[in-house]
C-alpha cells in the first residue's frame, strides 16, 4: 500500500490538479479545504478494493483516514493543504503540525508508522529536510516512521515561462520541535 500511494501522488499531479483545485476552493459535496482534499486519497484506497473500516476517534482527534487491514493493522493518513498565499512560517507550522498529528495517531493505534499527504496550492518551492528510503521521504519523529508525499496542485505557467521559484527549506529541527499553540 505504501507504494501505491506514491503512484496516486503522481497520478494527482498530472491528472486531477484542476480537479482538486476546485475541491479546495469550491468543495465537493459541501466539503472544502482540507478536508475536501483528503477524499482524493479516500477515493484511490477504494478504488482498490482495499476493505476498510471507518475508525472513531482516538483521543488524539479524528486522522483523515483511518484504515483497517484484515490482519488488524491500521494504516494511518492525514493531510495538510497549503493555501496559495501561505508564508514560510505559515507553512512551517502546518508541516509541523502535521508530522506530529500523524505522530501522535500512531501512537493511538500502536503503529509504527503514518502518512502526511499535503496538497501544495502555491507556487513556492518547499523542501524539507527528510530522510529517504525506496524513493520515500520520511522523517523519525516519537519512534514513529512518518512518510511525506506532497502533492502540487497549484495552477502555474509551463516551467520555461514560470521564472525563478521562492524556496522554502524547512530543517528537520522546525520539523521535530515542539508545537507551539
Amino acid at each position: 500500500m505504501r507504494f501505491g500511494l506514491s503512484t496516486r501522488k503522481q497520478h494527482s499531479e498530472w491528472f486531477h490538479q484542476k480537479r482538486l483545485r476546485t475541491i479546495a476552493d469550491e468543495g465537493s459535496e459541501g466539503i472544502k479545504g482540507e478536508r475536501g482534499l483528503a477524499r482524493d486519497p479516500d477515493e484511490y484506497v477504494f478504488n482498490q478494493d482495499v476493505e476498510f473500516i471507518i475508525e472513531p476517534r482516538s483521543s488524539s482527534g479524528e486522522a483523515d483516514l483511518i484504515l483497517r487491514e484484515p490482519g488488524g493493522r491500521y494504516l494511518i493518513i492525514d493531510a495538510k493543504y497549503v493555501h496559495e498565499d501561505s508564508t514560510r512560517s505559515t507553512i512551517r507550522d502546518q508541516m509541523n503540525s502535521g508530522f506530529h498529528q500523524v505522530a501522535r495517531y500512531c501512537e493511538d493505534y500502536r503503529e509504527p508508522e503514518g502518512f502526511l499527504i499535503s496538497f501544495i496550492r502555491t507556487s513556492k518551492r518547499i523542501s524539507l529536510e527528510l530522510e529517504e528510503s525506496d524513493g520515500l521521504r520520511f522523517l523519525k519523529l516519537g519512534g514513529k516512521t512518518i512518510y511525506y508525499l506532497p502533492v502540487q496542485i497549484s495552477d502555474e505557467p509551463s516551467a520555461s515561462k514560470s521564472g525563478k521559484a521562492e524556496d522554502v527549506t524547512i530543517t528537520k529541527e522546525e520539523l521535530v520541535s515542539p508545537v507551539l499553540e
